[in-house]
């Protein structure tokens, strides 16, 4: 039975292949996996992140943006005590679940906005284990349902540069797929506008980042997830197996 990725190649560029991968050879397509991004703890951010967590009790909420933040937190601590944690996403999720804990509150639109829509008002504290570069706007939202925010920049997210190797992989793919914004600068930069893979995004803003940098985005994935983005690389190979015929 045909899949609808067969002999497709498509690259990823996460720092970790991980689901994303896996979900795409499932639906048939060839995998080559080139890096455009790492991320590495701050100086100071297990620490921090350690002291913070250490001071959540019964009614507070761990907050975690991305897979990265989970792994952040839980290398950080030995144990999590009673808190409620919110994951953007299924796969920072999945991340959290795999150290053992439940999570409490997953947006059905894996966005910023979608986590404000649905996270409930409160006083108590709240720690945000981000990136970096994360969109300040999730502070002032969760201040604005009442909460004690503490903001903790538990790692730092770096471009990375491909090798002249992995350059001449990653354009001979058929897809590529950018789940970040870093992504999209460091894919311009190594690769630029001019590369023919189509390029799928995981949404709106990486999409956003993408255009600033000279890139012509193919198709965006309306749900911010590795789902979304893989039915996102489907819909754009369908509908250029349609134009082609």
């Amino acid at each position: 039975m045909s899949r609808p990725l067969d002999g497709v190649t498509v690259v990823v560029t996460r720092e970790r292949p991980g689901t994303l991968a896996s979900q795409l050879r499932e639906a048939g397509a060839d995998v080559v996996h080139v890096p455009l991004i790492e991320r590495r703890p701050t100086v100071d951010g297990p620490d921090v992140l350690a002291a913070a967590l250490a001071g959540l009790g019964g009614g507070d909420w761990l907050v975690v943006t991305s897979p990265a933040g989970a792994r952040a937190v839980f290398e950080s601590v030995d144990e999590l005590g009673d808190v409620s944690i919110a994951c953007v996403g299924e796969a920072t999720a999945d991340a959290v679940r795999t150290n053992g804990r439940d999570v409490a509150l997953v947006p059905r639109v894996a966005q910023l906005d979608g986590l404000l829509d649905e996270f409930p008002s409160g006083t108590g504290q709240v720690v945000l284990a981000r990136a970096d570069i994360a969109d300040p706007r999730l502070v002032t939202g969760l201040e604005a349902l009442g909460w004690a925010v503490d903001d903790v920049v538990a790692y730092a997210t770096v471009e990375r540069a491909p090798s002249v190797d992995e350059v001449d992989r990653a354009v001979r793919g058929d897809v590529v797929t950018l789940a970040s914004g870093s992504a999209a600068r460091a894919w311009a930069r190594a690769v630029g506008a001019g590369a023919s893979p189509a390029i799928v995004s995981i949404g709106p803003s990486t999409t956003s980042q993408a255009q600033r940098s000279g890139l012509r985005v193919t198709a965006t994935a309306t749900d911010q997830s590795v789902d979304g983005i893989v039915a996102a690389v489907v819909d754009a190979v369908t509908a250029a197996g349609s134009a082609s015929a």
